[in-house]
């Protein structure tokens, strides 16, 4: 994760959940994305990346105590540790994926 390579399911596990001719599960909760796959999940839903930055609470603080240097200089070595990150994109198209919704989640809608 440090080098920003997921540790968990690959996005790809996730679009083939979309699918009914497959049977993927994949992880049943979500957790916390790296940058490639921010990017890939907005780019294959038919965004185009305008910009996409990390940015934490350490680079708002004006104290500049031992901590917040060591933090603000790792920070800066090392941007993918920082505890957020933005994507700002922009929708080309529409995605043709279609999201099945089980009755568990809504009785009457069944797709998006």
């Amino acid at each position: 994760m440090l080098r920003g390579h997921p540790i968990l399911a690959p996005i790809q596990h996730y679009f083939d959940q979309l699918d009914p001719e497959k049977s993927e599960i994949a992880d049943g909760h979500w957790r916390e994305y790296t940058g490639p796959e921010i990017q890939e999940l907005l780019v294959r839903m038919g965004y185009s990346i305008h910009r996409h930055y990390y940015f934490g609470k350490a680079e708002t603080l004006e104290s500049l105590t031992f901590r917040n240097r060591i933090t603000r200089r790792i920070y800066h070595c090392f941007p993918t540790l920082k505890e957020n990150q933005t994507a700002l994109a922009i929708r080309e198209h529409r995605t043709d994926h279609i999201f099945r919704i089980p009755n568990t989640v809504h009785e009457k809608l069944d797709t998006l």
